[in-house]
C-alpha cells in the first residue's frame, strides 16, 4: 500500500539486484589557461563558443584558451569544461561616492577586460532609513558597449554593520562584485543621470585592473591540496580529454607541466592532447624536440603541424593551437560514429577552412606517425585532415593496439566504465552468486559493444572474456574483502584480447593490466565457442 504521506508516489524494492551498464557517457574536453575574464580556479561547463564568451570574455590579447574553445566547437566539439588560471592579475575597481570616504568595490574576478558599473537609488526607502540604499551592478560586453552581459541588483543594502543587510555580507553571494574591505559610515549617494560620472546614471569602473603575468608550469601543475591548477576540475568532474593550449604569452609550457598534466590525466583516465611548441618548424625538429622531452606515451597525442584560420596574409589570420582542433575532431566522430572510430580519413576532415602553416610529404607524414605524432594533411584538394590517429607512445606501446587513438580511447572508456559501475559489488556477500551476477554484468555490457561493432571480431568469443570465480577471487582474497573481476576484450585484431584486473573493496578501485598465457587464451576461446 501506498504511504498516505507520498502524496500517491509509491516506492517498491525489487527483488534481487538488478545492473546494468548503459555505455559511455559523452565526450567532455578539460581545457586549463588563461583568459580575458572570468572565475580563477573554478570549472565552468560550457556548450558553446558563446558560452565561453559569457563567463570568459573574448579573443585575450596574446592568449591561446579563447580560439582554442572556438576552434574546438567549430570543429564539432559538443562539451567543454574550462578552468582559467591567472598569475598575479588584479581586479578593477569602482567607487561610489558618500561625501565623505568612498565606498570602494572591486570585481569578483581578476583582468583588465572586465568592465563593470554601479548605479544606487532610494527608491522604497523611507527618510528616517539613512542607512538603507539600492545597488545595481552591471558587467558590460566592453567599455563604452551598453550591451548588458550579467546585472545583480541588492534591494535595500545597508551601511550598518549590525543589519541583517549589510552591503559586505550581501556582496559575499555576488559573481561580480567582492565584499569591500571597508564599509564607510555614509552610504553612497544616489547616481542619477545629471549627476553620475556618465549620462547613463551609472558610474563606471576604472582601468586599473591587470591580466597578470603569463602561466609557468607552476601555475599550470597547481596544488592537489589546495585545489589549484591542474587539480582545480576537482575528483567529481568528468572529462576524457584535456587540452592546454599554447598561446604567445603562455608558450613557455614546458616539460614539468606536460609530464604533471600527463600523470593526472592518467590518474582520471583521460587522454592528454599536447601542442607542439611553435619552435618545432620542420619534422627533424619535432623528433628531436619529443625525444628531450620523453614523454613517449599511450595517453597522449599529438598534431603538427600548427593551423591557420583566416585569408591571405589578411591581418584577421590566428594560429590555431592542434591540440583544440584534433580534441573537436575527436569529439565530433564520437557522437557520430562511436568512439571505436578513427579520428583520421574522411569522418575526421576540419571544418572552418583552417590549413597547416607548412605543408607535409607523405615521407614526413609516415616519419610523423612513427614516432607517435600526428601530420596534418590534404586527402583531397581543400580539404584537410589528419594522415594517421596515434598515441603518443608511437611505435613503442606497450601493446599495437595502444598506437592507435580510437583503441586507446575505447579501452579507457570501458574501464572507466567496469569501474564506475561495478562498485555496487561490495555490497554485497562475497559468494558464488555475487561473482555470477558480475559476470553477467559485464558480458552483457561487452556484448552489447560487440554488437555495435566496437570491438574486433565476428563472435563474441574472439571479442571479450570475463572471468569472475573462485580461480582469481581466494578464501584469502574473500577474507580480506577482495572483489577481483579479470576482462578481456579485443580493440584491434579478433582474439588478441588486452586483459585487465579489477579489483573492487571498500576503500577503493584497483585496475591493472593482467596477462593469460596464449595457451589460456586458446583454451578460452575452445570452451567459448
Amino acid at each position: 500500500m501506498p504511504n498516505p504521506y507520498s502524496l500517491g508516489i509509491e516506492v517498491q524494492e525489487l527483488t534481487g539486484p538488478v545492473h546494468g551498464l548503459d555505455g559511455f557517457p559523452p565526450t567532455v574536453t578539460a581545457f586549463i589557461g588563461s583568459s580575458a575574464r572570468g572565475p580563477v580556479g573554478q570549472p565552468i561547463a560550457v556548450l558553446s563558443f558563446a558560452d565561453y564568451e559569457i563567463a570568459f570574455g573574448g579573443h585575450a590579447m596574446g592568449a591561446g584558451l579563447s580560439r582554442a574553445v572556438e576552434q574546438y566547437f567549430v570543429q564539432g566539439g559538443k562539451r567543454a569544461l574550462v578552468v582559467r588560471l591567472a598569475s598575479n592579475a588584479l581586479p578593477v575597481s569602482l567607487e561610489l561616492d558618500t561625501g565623505g570616504q568612498a565606498l570602494r568595490l572591486q570585481a569578483r574576478d581578476p583582468g583588465a577586460s572586465e568592465f563593470l558599473r554601479a548605479s544606487i537609488d532610494y527608491d522604497d526607502i523611507g527618510d528616517n532609513e539613512a542607512d538603507r540604499f539600492n545597488l545595481v551592478v552591471q558587467r558590460l560586453a566592453a567599455r563604452g558597449d551598453n550591451r548588458v552581459i550579467a546585472q545583480e541588483s541588492f534591494k535595500r543594502a545597508s551601511c550598518d554593520p549590525v543589519s541583517r543587510s549589510y552591503i559586505a555580507n550581501l556582496l559575499a553571494e555576488s559573481d561580480l562584485l567582492r565584499p569591500p574591505l571597508q564599509v564607510p559610515p555614509e552610504r553612497p549617494l544616489a547616481t542619477d543621470a545629471s549627476l553620475a560620472a556618465t549620462s547613463s546614471g551609472f558610474v563606471e569602473s576604472a582601468s586599473d585592473g591587470c591580466d597578470g603575468d603569463p602561466l609557468c608550469d607552476y601555475d599550470i601543475v597547481g596544488s592537489a591540496t589546495e585545489g589549484t591548477g591542474l587539480f582545480a576540475f576537482g575528483q567529481s568532474a568528468y572529462f576524457d580529454l584535456m587540452c592546454i593550449p599554447r598561446g604567445e604569452r603562455d608558450n613557455c609550457i614546458g616539460p614539468t607541466a606536460m609530464l604533471a598534466a600527463l600523470r593526472y590525466c592518467r590518474a582520471r583516465g583521460a587522454m592528454l592532447l599536447l601542442d607542439p611548441p611553435r619552435a618545432w618548424g620542420t619534422v627533424d625538429e619535432v623528433g628531436a624536440g619529443l625525444a628531450s622531452l620523453g614523454l613517449q606515451s599511450e595517453d597522449a597525442a599529438m598534431a603538427f603541424p600548427w593551423l591557420r584560420a583566416g585569408i591571405g596574409d589578411s591581418a584577421a589570420q590566428a594560429d590555431i593551437p592542434p591540440s583544440a582542433v584534433l580534441a573537436g575532431v575527436i569529439s565530433r566522430v564520437d557522437a557520430e560514429h562511436g568512439r571505436w572510430t578513427s579520428p583520421s580519413g574522411p569522418n575526421g576532415l576540419l571544418r572552418g577552412g583552417l590549413r597547416p602553416v607548412s605543408r607535409l610529404d607523405p615521407s614526413q607524414v609516415l616519419e610523423l606517425a612513427r614516432a607517435g605524432v600526428n601530420g596534418i594533411v590534404a586527402p583531397r584538394p581543400g580539404a584537410w585532415g589528419l594522415g594517421a590517429a596515434r598515441t603518443l607512445a608511437g611505435n613503442d606501446a606497450s601493446s599495437v593496439a595502444w598506437r592507435y587513438i580510437a583503441q586507446r580511447r575505447l579501452a579507457l572508456a570501458i574501464l572507466q566504465s567496469l569501474e564506475r559501475e561495478t562498485r555496487w559489488a561490495v555490497f554485497e556477500p562475497n559468494d558464488h552468486s555475487l561473482w555470477e551476477q558480475l559476470s553477467a554484468q559485464v558480458e552483457q555490457f561487452l556484448d552489447g559493444l560487440h554488437r555495435q561493432g566496437a570491438l574486433a571480431g565476428r563472435l563474441p568469443a574472439e571479442s571479450y572474456f570475463v572471468q569472475c570465480d573462485e580461480d582469481c577471487n581466494s578464501p584469502l582474497g574473500v577474507a580480506r574483502g577482495d572483489i577481483v573481476l579479470i576482462v578481456g576484450f579485443a580493440t584491434l585484431r579478433p582474439a588478441q584480447f588486452s586483459i585487465f584486473e579489477i579489483r573492487q573493496r571498500l576503500d577503493g578501485t584497483r585496475v591493472r593490466a593482467s596477462s593469460l598465457s596464449p595457451y589460456a587464451q586458446h583454451q578460452r576461446l575452445a570452451q567459448q565457442a
